[in-house]
């Protein structure tokens, strides 16, 4: 247990050095070789005299040296959008996928992020992949051609003004949208997901009051029918996490396949195959937002665990998504969806 209790510390050591990391980019290839140098002294003193304190700092070293890595690879990119778009304020076209939930924001305008194929400013063209925030207003998303595609996955075009966001901040430009448009829907499994979540939106508006806009976030993550009036609302009583898919909701599906598996006497391999691809369906419906990360990858690897019967504590899981998940994304580590969540679950384990 104290063992499994100490690899929470190099997840808490990699959340510190990509919360520094992002926010100063340019040390990132500094800090990997720092870490690389130092994990090639940690292993020699491993192995002349092998201890669980130096395994768990050669682990974190790794961490933070993968973290470093990725942020470094992406800083570049991530510059030159910046440096060809100019000061704040600037004309841009971009072409994008959305790669998140379609969210309302305040009197009908809608936001959402974007993974950019090119960016246009005048008769330049940049070809880069990084994220964009973009926020659209009531009346240019009223006059969207095929709207009703506009969801994770679509393909979009948007001509609007641009700014630098925040140090940290995972987009690195924000447009404020004053044309946008639809080029293709949702591809494949991402459009099936669209289509259940709005039938099920469409389904769900027949319920009685607060219902037909809560039961929708809460079930399949979409917001849109909550009311700016009802958000406010569910914020002042501290109840805003009733208008979002939690980790339960994972738990959930997990538990429903694995069990139906289990009913039908399957090999355990197949029943964690099963309660696998449940997961991944249930995350492309409810979109992959931070906190359905987080907990998708805790069920995913206590899943792997179970079927290789080598049962891990909580914490121990926890630490390893995190890490996991810093190590795709280091800018996850600013992220107000990912922070609480784990944090609650770190509580939830230790008691």
């Amino acid at each position: 247990p104290g063992g499994q209790v100490l690899l929470v510390v190099p997840a808490i050591v990699s959340w510190a050095a990509a919360l520094a990391l992002v926010l100063v980019p340019e040390s990132a290839s500094w800090a990997a070789l720092g870490a690389a140098a130092g994990l090639l002294l940690t292993i020699g003193i491993l192995v002349r005299r092998p201890s669980l304190v130096l395994l768990i700092v050669a682990l974190a070293l790794v961490l933070c040296g993968c973290v470093a890595v990725q942020v470094a690879l992406a800083a570049g990119e991530r510059t030159a959008v910046v440096a060809f778009v100019g000061a704040g304020g600037r004309a841009v076209e971009i072409d994008a996928v959305v790669s998140t939930k379609i969210e309302p924001a305040t009197a009908g305008s809608v936001r959402f992020e974007v993974e950019t194929t090119s960016v246009r400013v005048g008769g330049r063209v940049l070809g880069a992949s990084v994220p964009l925030a973009v926020w659209v207003d009531a009346p240019t998303h009223s006059a969207m051609s095929a709207r009703d595609d506009l969801d994770l996955g679509s393909r979009v075009r948007v001509h609007g003004s641009a700014r630098p966001t925040d140090a940290g901040d995972p987009a690195v430009l924000i447009v404020f949208a004053a044309s946008a448009r639809v080029d293709d829907p949702p591809p494949g499994p991402l459009g099936i997901a669209a289509d259940l979540r709005r039938a099920f939106v469409e389904r769900a508006a027949a319920l009685p009051g607060a219902g037909a806009g809560l039961v929708p976030g809460l079930a399949v993550g979409d917001t849109s029918a909550v009311s700016d009036e009802l958000g406010e609302q569910m914020r002042t009583s501290s109840l805003s996490h009733l208008t979002a898919v939690s980790g339960a909701n994972c738990a959930v599906v997990v538990a429903l396949a694995f069990g139906l598996a289990g009913l039908l006497r399957v090999p355990r391999v197949v029943r964690t195959a099963a309660a696998l691809t449940a997961l991944g369906c249930f995350v492309l419906l409810v979109t992959p937002e931070p906190s359905v990360l987080r907990a998708a990858a805790m069920s995913t690897i206590a899943l792997l665990a179970l079927a290789a019967d080598r049962a891990g504590s909580g914490l121990a899981v926890l630490a390893l998504a995190v890490g996991i998940l810093l190590v795709r994304d280091p800018w996850l580590s600013h992220s107000l969806g990912i922070s609480p969540s784990s944090g609650g679950m770190a509580g939830l384990s230790i008691r």
